[in-house]
């Protein structure tokens, strides 16, 4: 899919000459949330050994108990759930925090494993067994195998086995530049190494404004041509996590833009046990390769990229965990409106109010988020704010920014 079409875009405008001071308007987080399950409903299977369960919001210090409510089917201890047979199970925690006890409870359904579930040496679970996941490696398999041309099967398959013999000349030089690369790219932990693939593919990939033919969409052009289209991104991401010992898979669907709607390839990543989203392609914001590094889609959740992406997730692992994406940390305090109406009437109540006092020397900035913004939302903005300088002979400055999931950054300056 074509990059959005604003990846980047940034307005800026400055009609007076004295330097506005720097700052923002930060939004405070409401008091922490009630205990909660990361999931709700969990699917296993026989041969699917432990799933640990994810609880959110709560303290250090809490004391939290586990039973099942049929151990024939599951057991539970201290939060790890083991499948025991075939069947439906309710495990029930109960977390004791702040004087309060809050229940929780966890769906439990255990079916038979098939034969390609229980198949270790196919598809892209590195030659592991899938005894620790809770999703169909089925599923998983095809998600990425659907997406990869016959020579770059036979790289996957080298790496699963370790065994390049039947590599041809050029699937080996291929073979071997992943491997080369993937070490290069090695960090100490896991999220280094993700960030480390992430940040060289944004670097040293250009995705093109034409293309034909079908290089553009393999694992040579990425990285031997440093050009391709987003399955090429999602391949290189896919094969320097495998050849790293990372589990990571390939998602087709599709993703819109104000463009509309096309057919887009992106990842996910396991990393420490937990599963994210990530779209490469998304996070590079030029058409020329150069060191600029954007973060938009680095280690979302499922539900953060639904805001754009669609795609059949039957029987994958569902991303859920915000403790690794830079995107949350960037804007944790800064104002978030979800409707542009809203966000209009934000700016132009704080502005009347500062602009109707008529101090001289006083200045105005404002910084927020607009989750449904998009370009010509952008130029309103521009419209209402250089109107105030029509109006009061205020000086001013803009800058816009797309924020991905969250829409548009928008900073806006008034000096009186």
């Amino acid at each position: 899919m074509k990059k959005r079409l604003f990846s980047v875009l940034a307005f800026f405008a400055v009609v007076v000459l004295q330097v506005l001071l720097s700052g923002a308007f930060t939004y405070n987080a409401e008091a922490a949330a009630k205990p909660a399950v990361a999931k709700k409903k969990v699917t296993m299977y026989t041969d699917s050994g432990k799933y640990t369960i994810e609880l959110k919001n709560v303290k250090d210090n809490a004391k939290i108990t586990y039973s099942s409510s049929d151990k024939s089917v599951v057991t539970v201890k201290k939060g790890v759930v083991t499948a025991v047979g075939e069947g439906k199970a309710t495990v029930k925690v109960k977390v004791k925090q702040n004087k309060k006890t809050y229940k929780l409870k966890i769906t439990f359904t255990v079916k038979k494993a098939s034969k390609s579930d229980n198949d270790s040496n196919s598809g892209n679970n590195n030659g592991k067994s899938d005894a620790d996941t809770d999703y169909s490696a089925d599923a998983v398999k095809k998600s990425t195998e659907n997406s990869l041309f016959g020579n770059e099967r036979s790289i996957n398959n080298a790496l699963d086995s370790g065994n390049t013999d039947k590599l041809s000349k050029d699937e080996k030089a291929l073979y071997d530049k992943v491997k080369k690369l993937a070490k290069e790219l090695k960090g100490k932990k896991e999220y280094d190494t993700v960030k480390n693939i992430h940040d060289y593919l944004v670097n040293n990939i250009v995705y093109p404004s034409s293309w034909s033919g079908t290089g553009v969409h393999t694992l040579n052009y990425a990285l031997n041509e440093g050009v391709c289209v987003c399955d090429g991104y999602a391949k290189a991401f896919y094969f320097l996590c495998k050849a790293n010992g990372i589990e990571a898979f390939i998602v087709g669907g599709t993703a819109s833009d104000d463009r509309g709607s096309e057919s887009h390839a992106w990842n996910k990543v396991k990393i420490d046990g937990k599963w994210y989203t990530i779209d490469v392609t998304w996070d590079d914001p030029r058409s020329a390769s150069g060191e600029t590094l954007t973060y938009d889609y680095f280690l979302v959740t499922d539900k953060d990229i639904s805001r754009s992406h669609t795609w059949d997730d039957t029987g994958l692992p569902d991303a859920y965990s915000e403790d690794l994406g830079i995107v949350y940390v960037t804007y944790k305090d800064t104002k978030k409106i979800e409707k542009q109406e809203d966000a209009t009437e934000y700016f132009k109540k704080q502005a009347k109010e500062f602009l109707d006092k008529k101090e001289r020397g006083s200045k105005l900035e404002l910084e927020f988020l607009v989750i449904s913004g998009n370009e010509d939302y952008m130029y309103s903005l521009i419209d209402i704010v250089q109107s105030y300088y029509a109006s009061y002979r205020c000086g001013y400055s803009y800058n816009f920014e797309s924020a991905g999931f969250y829409g548009i950054l928008c900073q806006i300056k008034l000096n009186y």
